[in-house]
């Protein structure tokens, strides 16, 4: 658990995560709310108290006293750490469970009455004293649907953010209303693709179709997402790319690599596009040499194509495990001293013996420090920190027909890592170097390995700092912990 945080487990109510940063109050002040939040009559004893116990050590008149306690005053104004507490999260629970009861749910939506399995929901008294309520289990989730409508023919859909007019209407002076329009960033597009061509849906408080935009809407659309920290669109059709701002266009680029685009991957600013024959081409968002905002730019990456490529997928490495090279921000050491303290301490410890052959055990000085207290001293000091600094990195996953997973640096297309016979992997994958095999030799393994559909490379933690791999083989799904 990261520095700052606390847990508290419970087992009569909801555990608990909680922030707490520490303050400083003096001791004064701490008094001083304490006589204040005292009752009178607390007060009075207090004071009676005053009379026969001595609060300082001046007060002590008898010498023995004075011996063991000394004729220093108390310190005022010490430092008392308190702490304030902030919950972060919490785990619900719902133990220990009392009488139970088992029932039909009083609300359920005309979806689902005509289940054929029973609807039943759990009724429990749970928790104890304050910590106690009623628990109602399910069990699935069940929506309340709002409304719902067919659509006929649709492939797959996206929603996009993008920038929407928010109208407020404050009361002036007089009574008069004034309208002020603001810009707020929101899911505003959502993108359906269907066989032949793609409707574009823009959601408010109700969902209208939108007849005029830059969107493309004759054809199927492959992908669509954002980039630019979620300022501008991308829409990815089978024969190219466009670049929007809200419903305005901004780019578009006609892409022609001898067969339709097939396949999408965004780790923005970066974005991988794949044909139908395994083809790859880059694009990258820029800043427009004019100053006048941003636009892509394609690089089409030399990539060996012995074998076709089925899937690949881009990542961005936020949390730094998912790296070759750490940059480490080092310190400079001086060594010099180090050497004429052990030299030092050397010496010291050779008089030392000398003269306890000539004198005997002798105990140490209150003057000289010994060899102990110098050596526990040196180790007190606080030692030099070493700062990491991490940046953000890009690559891409691609899977071959032949098992290969080979992994990409973007935007350089180096690759870095290799995976031999992926599909039959072991649970640890490991670097291996390509070794040259003969054409009849691949085209056995080709058959006998199984064929991969889908691969996705995505962050899961705190901070997307911990990379995953999907993978989806025939009627399976892997996941795949990268360290």
């Amino acid at each position: 658990m990261e520095e700052g945080y606390l847990f508290l487990g419970s087992r009569l109510g909801n555990s608990l995560l909680l922030k707490y940063t520490e303050k400083a109050e003096t001791e004064d002040a701490v008094k001083k709310e304490r006589k204040e939040g005292e009752p009178p009559t607390k007060k009075v004893r207090g004071e009676d108290a005053s009379d026969w116990i001595a609060s300082d050590v001046n007060l002590l008149e008898d010498p023995d006293e004075l011996e063991v306690y000394g004729k220093q005053a108390q310190k005022t104004g010490t430092q008392v750490k308190s702490y304030t507490f902030e919950v972060s999260d919490s785990l619900l629970n719902i133990g220990p469970c009392g009488s139970m009861v088992m029932g039909e749910p009083a609300f359920l939506s005309e979806e689902f009455q005509n289940n054929p399995d029973p609807d039943i929901e759990l009724v429990i008294c749970s928790g104890y004293g304050k910590n106690g309520a009623l628990s109602v289990l399910r069990r699935t989730i069940r929506p309340q649907v709002v409304t719902t409508f067919e659509l006929p023919g649709c492939l797959d859909m996206w929603t996009v953010i993008g920038q929407k007019e928010a109208i407020k209407e404050t009361e002036g002076v007089e009574g008069e209303t004034k309208t002020n329009t603001s810009t707020e960033i929101s899911h505003s597009f959502l993108i359906l693709s269907r066989l032949d061509s793609t409707m574009i849906l823009q959601t408010g408080q109700e969902i209208t179709e939108l007849d005029q935009s830059g969107f493309s809407t004759q054809g199927p659309t492959v992908y669509a997402g954002n980039l630019g920290n979620n300022k501008y669109i991308l829409q990815v059709s089978q024969m190219g790319v466009r670049l929007l701002e809200g419903a305005n266009q901004l780019q578009h680029i006609p892409l022609d690599i001898g067969s339709p685009i097939m396949l999408c991957s965004v780790a923005d600013p970066f974005v991988v596009i794949m044909s139908e024959s395994g083809h790859i081409v880059l694009l990258s968002l820029k800043e427009d040499s004019h100053g006048t905002g941003h636009r892509l730019s394609i690089l089409k990456p030399e990539i060996s194509q012995t074998s076709k490529i089925l899937a690949l997928s881009a990542y961005v490495n936020e949390g730094g495990m998912f790296t070759t090279k750490c940059k480490v921000a080092k310190t400079p050491v001086k060594k010099d001293r180090k050497k004429s303290e052990s030299i030092s301490v050397s010496e010291t410890r050779n008089v030392d013996d000398e003269d306890e052959l000539l004198y005997g055990d002798s105990e140490p000085t209150m003057f000289k420090p010994t060899t102990e207290e110098t050596s526990t001293t040196e180790s007190s000091k606080p030692e030099e920190v070493k700062e990491e600094v991490i940046n953000l990195s890009y690559w891409c996953a691609v899977c071959r027909e032949n098992g290969l997973l080979e992994i990409y640096s973007l935007p350089s297309f180096q690759c870095v890592f290799v995976v031999r016979n992926f599909p039959m992997a072991g649970k640890v994958l490991v670097d291996s170097p390509l070794a040259i095999t003969s054409e009849q030799t691949q085209q056995q393994q080709h058959q006998m390995l199984p064929v991969v559909k889908e691969i996705m490379i995505t962050g899961l933690g705190k901070g997307n700092s911990r990379p995953y791999l999907f993978v989806s083989i025939l009627s399976s799904v892997y996941t795949i912990k990268l360290v």
